[in-house]
């Protein structure tokens, strides 16, 4: 918690010039702040701002935002893939900074199957051998899974991505041969992919954040009939119950849904 330490500070420095302004010497036996007026501790509060969910129609104008998108000078592709896998897959950042080439796998133009087994996080202090980051276990058991894509788009980029010469780096005597990575293989930082994502979401006047992306997948399956709750919560990587708790946002138009669902109900009868 934050305190006015300032206020208190100068309380403090008041009061033992006090005492050398009235007795001409410190009282060492007597504490500074006895019998100064401190200012109350005011505690600062931490706003939590509430997870939105957005339309698929708002995630794919993201998308399309990135295809532009230029990083020292020349167009990145790889936040276009990168995009395309979160807003399709509803990953954390976290799981796709993490993602390593061998966890890819084509199977044709249009699909690939991604595996999820570990995550990447930044740290503050870089005691990790000179990195500031580490690579971690997945949030629970129930998140490391595989996942299937089906989009063209990505393939084609993915593709593009592995055919590039990427230098592996090592962790704890294991090699790791990241795909979102680096000139010098490391993956790419939250911050880093959090900074670039700010400027491509401001092309189209948005304020969505990165980890809004999930919590809209998991709205858009759970909003569709076809897909049972249960598979929902499985391909996010949850259990049912966070899934429904956390996750699933009301639709724009869910007054209106309601509403015609009661009203057909009882003409029924």
């Amino acid at each position: 918690m934050l305190y006015s330490t300032i206020k208190r500070t100068k309380a403090i420095l008041c009061s033992v010039f006090s005492s050398i302004r009235d007795n001409g010497f410190i009282d060492y036996d007597r504490l500074p702040t006895e019998g100064a007026k401190l200012p109350p501790k005011t505690a600062t509060k931490y706003i939590s701002i509430p997870r939105r969910a957005f339309s698929a129609e708002h995630l794919e104008k993201i998308v399309d935002a990135s295809r532009n998108f230029t990083c020292n000078g020349k167009t990145c592709k790889i936040y276009t893939a990168a995009l395309l896998i979160l807003t399709r897959t509803g990953l954390r950042l976290s799981e796709l900074l993490g993602l390593c080439r061998k966890d890819i796998v084509i199977i044709n133009d249009e699909e690939l199957t991604i595996s999820i087994n570990r995550s990447v996080h930044t740290i503050k202090n870089a005691s990790n051998n000179g990195n500031s980051w580490i690579i971690g276990l997945t949030k629970s058991e129930k998140s490391r899974r595989t996942l299937m894509i089906k989009d063209e788009r990505c393939v084609t980029l993915i593709r593009y991505i592995l055919s590039l010469t990427n230098r592996p780096v090592f962790y704890e005597n294991q090699e790791y041969n990241f795909l979102f990575a680096t000139r010098t293989g490391r993956p790419i930082s939250k911050s880093n992919f959090t900074r670039n994502f700010v400027k491509i979401r401001k092309v189209i006047g948005s304020d969505i954040r990165i980890h809004e992306i999930r919590h809209s997948v998991a709205t858009l399956m759970a909003n569709n009939p076809a897909i049972s709750y249960n598979n929902a919560a499985a391909f996010m990587g949850h259990s049912l119950n966070v899934f429904m708790r956390y996750y699933v946002h009301p639709g724009d138009d869910y007054l209106n849904s309601c509403s015609d669902a009661i009203n057909s109900a009882f003409k029924r009868k």
